[in-house]
């Protein structure tokens, strides 16, 4: 299978991969993810959030696996498969900006300003780095009303009631820190402004922040990892994570504990 290591550490349907996406990398069609144990589910969930989007699952997964790749480790990834078409490093453009990045773009109306204020960082737990509105001012007999709807998300558009038109409101955008104003004086009889609010931001990496929560996982989790025998390739795994002073090495053999696992899982689906 091309890109079989990648491929089993996303453990997620190639479909929901588009060649679009920043960090885009080959997944066979034919993939099915596997049903992970309750074990392998908590540490995916801490390596990738509870709901990972696309962006985080291919920024997280290149760091992961650079860890692998920059070291003799990388036998154990070609041992599955020597088909390695994704990236290797952690360098690219579309990752170097760690800054929070905010788009706004109005996608219908006469030009009317849209300001914007407050923080927006990746949430970690839950693996969203990205948040995207819909915004709509619109006057209807002389109503005046902003409505917000988070994209790709099946509920009602928030509306909010503007009784003064001529002052400017400031209105926080849901499940963040950030807000945005809009002068209405500017809509036209019977007007309607329409615009598009990104908000996309990088997480914090692996090696400098899950290491603490990855150690207290519990002794149960890392038996059904390692495995209780001395089996390899799972005993030189367990050792890296164990006991080598480098913080790459742990994560490497963390990670490269779980394809395999994740592999067994594949085998027995494919069956």
């Amino acid at each position: 299978m091309i890109n079989h290591a990648r491929t089993l550490l996303l453990n997620t349907q190639p479909q929901k991969s588009q060649r679009q996406d920043a960090g885009y990398e080959y997944m066979p069609e034919t993939f099915r993810p596997a049903a992970l144990s309750p074990a392998l589910a908590t540490l995916y969930k801490v390596l990738f959030g509870a709901k990972p989007d696309m962006y985080f699952l291919n920024l997280r997964a290149r760091e992961l696996l650079a860890y692998i790749h920059q070291t003799e480790l990388v036998e154990y990834a070609y041992k599955l498969d020597p088909r390695v078409t994704y990236a290797t490093t952690t360098d690219a453009p579309f990752f170097e900006n760690a800054k929070p990045r905010i788009t706004i773009v109005q996608t219908a109306g006469l030009p009317l300003p849209l300001s914007w204020g407050g923080t927006f960082s990746a949430g970690d737990a839950t693996g969203i780095t990205t948040k995207q509105f819909e915004i709509v001012a619109q006057e209807i007999n002389s109503v005046y009303s902003v409505s917000l709807r988070t994209v790709n998300i099946a509920a009602p558009p928030e509306v909010i009631t503007l009784l003064d038109p001529m002052q400017t409101t400031t209105i926080k955008l849901p499940e963040t820190n950030l807000q945005f104003s809009v002068n209405l004086r500017g809509l036209q009889v019977s007007g309607l402004a329409r615009w598009l609010f990104t908000a996309r931001a990088n997480p914090n990496p692996a090696i400098t922040t899950l290491l603490p929560i990855l150690e207290i996982l519990g002794e149960p989790l890392f038996l059904e990892l390692f495995g209780v025998a001395s089996v390899e390739p799972y005993v030189t795994f367990k050792n890296l994570w164990s006991d080598h002073p480098l913080s790459a090495y742990r994560l490497a053999g963390l990670v490269l504990a779980f394809i395999y696992r994740a592999e067994e899982l594949r085998k027995v689906n494919d069956a």
